[in-house]
């Protein structure tokens, strides 16, 4: 990779790392500087079932003012995304910084494995989410 796609992914990564500090949460919403944030998902409005997604805005929020608990209710797999794009960040700036040569095939085995990892984890939650949904549906 480039040292320049290496840039924009390093602060891509780090913009989604500080950006949740600016949010607050309350029972009505999710809120940015104070006003109603406006994005909502676009899935669940239409059908009512949430996307891989849903609740992640509010987990990594509650990651940045250091609610841990808070952000694993919000997702599952919200806390332990955030985490790695706090790696992610660390891991384009030293790319960045050391290209055109290649990080240690380890860190980059790391980086890699990791990435499959928590796409499975988002993948697995939001399955299990659809079954807790249509498991729901059927009891009632």
């Amino acid at each position: 990779m480039r040292k320049n796609t290496h840039l924009i992914l390093a602060l891509i990564f780090i913009a989604i790392t500080i950006v949740p500090f600016f949010f607050t949460i309350d029972d009505i919403g999710t809120k940015c500087f104070g006003f109603r944030w406006p994005l909502h998902c676009a899935l669940y409005s239409l059908t009512g079932q949430k996307c891989a997604l849903c609740g992640m805005t509010r987990s990594f929020s509650s990651m940045a003012h250091l609610k841990f608990a808070l952000a694993f209710r919000y997702h599952l797999v919200g806390p332990i995304l955030y985490c790695f794009f706090i790696f992610a960040g660390i891991y384009h700036i030293l790319a960045s910084l050391k290209a055109p040569r290649p990080l240690p095939k380890r860190i980059e085995k790391t980086y890699k494995y990791l990435l499959v990892i928590i796409i499975a984890l988002l993948i697995i939650n939001w399955v299990l989410e659809i079954g807790v949904s249509i498991w729901n549906t059927i009891g009632t």
